[in-house]
């Protein structure tokens, strides 16, 4: 049996399934029942590699039958709310404010980054 599948229930896999990660599965403000889990945990349907080989299947199911579909880049995991974490530290923006003011919370924020 691996380590995920031994995870499985347990205080481990509940501390996996951060807002963050909740937000990037779309299964933000929903329960955390046992079919939430099975497709949204990092150790479940959520799981990167997972996902991976799921994509590569299914492309090559596709290309099988001579088809294909275009897909956009991926987001990083590391992304996930970012959005968020950069208005709530630096205010949101604001169209009316002068460009020096924007300016001076672009630097700001890509000072933080740095």
């Amino acid at each position: 049996m691996s380590r995920a599948n031994k995870a499985k229930n347990t205080e481990i896999e509940a501390s996996l399934m951060t807002p963050m990660i909740q937000k990037m599965m779309g299964t933000e403000g929903l329960p955390l029942s046992e079919g939430i889990l099975e497709m949204s945990s990092l150790l479940r349907g959520g799981n990167p590699t997972f996902q991976r080989e799921l994509a590569h299947f299914r492309e090559q199911a596709l290309a099988d039958r001579g088809a294909c579909i275009m897909h956009e880049a991926q987001v990083p995991v590391s992304m996930v709310g970012l959005a968020d974490l950069l208005q709530k530290k630096f205010g949101s923006f604001n169209k009316d404010d002068d460009h020096e003011m924007q300016l001076q919370r672009a630097n700001l924020m890509r000072n933080y980054l740095v």
